[in-house]
């Protein structure tokens, strides 16, 4: 019954609309506009008229509710770090900051994208459905991955022209490798030291001009530090790096 009611709805509004084909060009368009106006002149009204005089009350609405949505669930203009609440330097917001930003688009605009074309692994009805599904609980990682290896593809000399996109296929594979070192490799980084040593009975310890910078707990402890202090910098010098490649890419990140 309820398809029966779609599909009537469906061909009345086909109707009222006059029929529009398929596709047109500029001037198909423009002629099909001339045939409509002349041949149903009601429909045309209703159709293509009588919707301009409500537009001021239309977007009135619209940005009201774009007033409200914009300052509670779809605040696009904010930037979400993802670390937990303490106090950061900026160069850590930064750097968090935009590989958040990376995570949310493929973990969510690319597995959005993903699951839009895919008919295995089409949307179920709470994503359909479901208000602010998407804005609060949607995030599929691994569809977001496959994606981008399907993307990555897209150079692939034996595909037709017309499905080749060289420059999709080569920023895919930078997002991906990205979007790898963020989540895989760099969570991996291990800086702990459980090296220490004997104050001596200093409260000031190694500070103290009578404390021995000789004794081999203290020696064997900044050797220590010395390496993990290396360690940090070439994170350091890492994270940069990886931090630059994301800004060159950034005007491939939409969907």
């Amino acid at each position: 019954m309820y398809l029966f009611f779609k599909n009537l709805f469906v061909r009345f509004k086909k109707w009222m609309n006059y029929n529009p084909p398929y596709a047109l060009g500029c001037k198909g368009w423009r002629l099909f506009n001339d045939e409509f106006e002349k041949k149903a002149p009601i429909r045309y009204f209703i159709t293509e008229r009588l919707p301009s005089f409500f537009s001021p009350i239309k977007y009135l609405f619209v940005n009201a509710t774009d007033y409200v949505r914009y300052r509670t669930y779809n605040r696009y203009f904010m930037i979400d770090t993802g670390l937990e609440p303490g106090y950061y330097e900026i160069k850590h917001k930064m750097l968090h900051g935009m590989f958040n930003l990376l995570k949310d688009f493929v973990e969510k605009e690319q597995a959005w994208s993903f699951q839009c074309w895919n008919s295995q692994h089409s949307l179920n009805w709470k994503e359909r459905r479901i208000p602010l599904y998407y804005e609060l609980f949607y995030r599929k990682p691994e569809y977001g991955v496959q994606y981008l290896e399907w993307a990555a593809t897209l150079d692939d000399p034996t595909l037709p022209v017309m499905q080749q996109s060289i420059e999709q296929a080569v920023t895919s594979r930078e997002i991906l490798a990205l979007y790898k070192w963020w989540t895989i490799i760099r969570p991996l980084r291990d800086e702990e030291s459980d090296e220490t040593y004997d104050d001596q009975g200093f409260s000031m310890g190694p500070l103290d001009d009578d404390f021995d910078h000789t004794a081999p707990d203290y020696v064997n402890y900044m050797k220590q530090r010395q390496m993990v202090d290396s360690l940090e910098q070439t994170w350091e010098e890492e994270d940069t790096e990886m931090l630059i490649r994301l800004v060159k890419i950034r005007s491939a990140l939409w969907t």
